[in-house]
């Protein structure tokens, strides 16, 4: 059956495939909201498995990945879930060793109305009073 759970929060948490894997098949049939990992150290097949279930979930709106371990791979997973989820309306990033290349690839590939946060000098503009 289906879940109601507006946000799912993981903290302080190693999160590779054995223990993410779930996610992926789980996530689509609950209608989260909001997924945060902080603190996690999140390897680079984790942060894909994440991409792809956030990308297959409907009701996904904001994913909150600060203060991860997430680099260079894990930006080009999220870059491309960005390219393909067209819903999400927050993806934060911030304090990440991310490379500069990802950064540029992350905010090309952001749709108009996703509010990308790279750097903790970003603000957030407030969409959903136009929704």
């Amino acid at each position: 059956g289906k879940i109601t759970l507006e946000t799912l929060k993981i903290y302080q948490s190693k999160i590779d495939y054995g223990n993410i894997e779930e996610l992926r098949w789980s996530l689509p049939n609950c209608q989260i909201t909001s997924l945060v990992f902080s603190n996690c150290a999140i390897d680079c097949t984790a942060t894909g498995i994440i991409a792809l279930a956030v990308t297959r979930s409907k009701s996904m709106k904001r994913l909150d990945l600060s203060d991860n371990m997430i680099s260079y791979e894990g930006g080009l997973a999220l870059a491309n879930l960005l390219e393909i989820n067209r819903s999400l309306m927050e993806l934060n990033l911030v304090r990440n060793p991310l490379s500069s290349q990802s950064k540029d690839l992350l905010r090309n590939m952001t749709s108009p109305w996703c509010f990308l946060k790279l750097l903790d000098s970003d603000t957030h503009y407030d969409y959903s009073k136009f929704l």
